[in-house]
């Protein structure tokens, strides 16, 4: 395993001095394999003899990291790639880098290196493996399915990218093809998702490593994005991370609704994507309705309603009716109020166009 040590000759008590202090350059090691990095400075000689009551050995400071005796805060192990399970997409490639950067020389670079004239070691000898994500939009279901979150986030980044969405979450956002800034939801459901698996396998320190790097440096404390569902995300997702326990009630805690949850999204803001889920008996209710069974889901808030929830119902729900009629859909945007109420003006002018047949005994115009 990995070890840290700094150790210099010292003399002997009451007996024969220490080794003298050799030059340092001279004897440095630095040894590293792929499977345990091991940095080592030896400064002089091997200690004197000891004398009558003398204590041979020089004495020295070592600062040592062992699995079986705990952990410094100066040591770090870097595992055996071969043996290492990334815990997210991209791990592995940090570990390797932060590996190649324990080999670079820790001596104040000089002048002429800062001017120019030479090479600086941490710039030349890092070497950035970049492979290329082959993933694409067919790949989009597979990846939710086996539980890739961040790869099934890197695939929708692409088309966010692309301009595939019909639309942004958030109203007036300046940046529609930067997935953090449009579309909040996506991103909070996905990462959410993988902190929780992280955090189900036991292992908080790496969990508390994935949020800081891929959730918190975009959306930190106190961040809103203006839509309500969003921000209650958010707020789990903060309480997840900072708690010593998984919380026994979590949005989280069912992967195959975080998977349901990306496929209603697919079907309000990327409409012309082909490649979606469609739960088996579900019948469409509205623009971003489905009846299964004798329950109404709101595709927008994931949720169901109560049985003999009809149409209007869910209409009122979405537009967040100021009167008040129905509950409020707290991930309604203003682009999916604009297109409920273009849908209901079309079925007004189709009504008047064609009006239903007049029943036998019913009075005339």
């Amino acid at each position: 395993m990995s070890s840290i040590s700094t150790s210099g000759g010292g003399g002997g008590d009451g007996g024969g001095g220490g080794g003298g202090g050799g030059d340092d350059s001279g004897n440095r090691e630095a040894a590293q394999t792929r499977i345990g990095a091991t940095i080592r400075r030896s400064g002089g000689g091997d200690g004197g003899g000891g004398g009558d009551r003398g204590r041979g050995g020089g004495g020295g400071a070592s600062l040592r990291r062992d699995p079986a005796q705990g952990t410094t805060s100066d040591a770090l192990t870097v595992f055996p790639i071969e043996k290492r399970i990334e815990a997210y997409d991209g791990e592995n490639e940090e570990l390797d880098n932060l590996e190649a950067l324990l080999s670079v020389r820790e001596e104040p670079p000089s002048l002429q290196e800062f001017l120019g004239a030479g090479p600086i070691a941490a710039a030349d000898e890092v070497q950035v493996e970049q492979g290329g994500n082959q993933l694409g939009p067919n790949d989009l279901q597979a990846c939710l399915r086996q539980g890739e979150w961040n790869r099934a986030l890197d695939i929708l980044t692409q088309m966010v990218g692309e301009g595939r969405a019909a639309a942004t979450a958030v109203s007036n956002d300046a940046h529609p093809l930067d997935i953090t800034r449009a579309h909040p939801d996506l991103v909070m459901l996905l990462r959410g998702q993988a902190l929780f698996d992280l955090r189900g396998m036991g292992n908080a320190n790496r969990a508390h490593a994935y949020y800081l790097n891929h959730i918190c440096v975009i959306y930190p404390d106190g961040f809103s994005s203006g839509i309500e569902f969003v921000d209650k995300l958010l707020v789990e997702i903060h309480a997840m991370v900072h708690r010593e326990a998984l919380p026994r009630k979590c949005r989280f805690s069912d992967k195959n609704k975080t998977r349901q949850c990306v496929n209603d999204y697919l079907k309000i803001y990327f409409p012309a994507f082909g490649d979606m889920e469609i739960q088996d008996g579900a019948v469409p209710v509205g623009p971003f309705g489905e009846r299964q069974g004798n329950q109404v889901r709101c595709l927008v808030c994931h949720d169901f309603k109560k049985k003999k929830f009809s149409e209007k119902k869910l209409y009122y729900h979405q537009l967040c009716d100021p009167e008040g009629r129905q509950a409020l859909c707290l991930a309604s945007t203003e682009y999916i109020r604009k297109k409920i109420r273009d849908s209901l003006a079309k079925k007004e002018a189709a009504t008047a166009a064609h009006p239903p047949p007049l029943q036998d005994g019913a009075p005339g115009p």
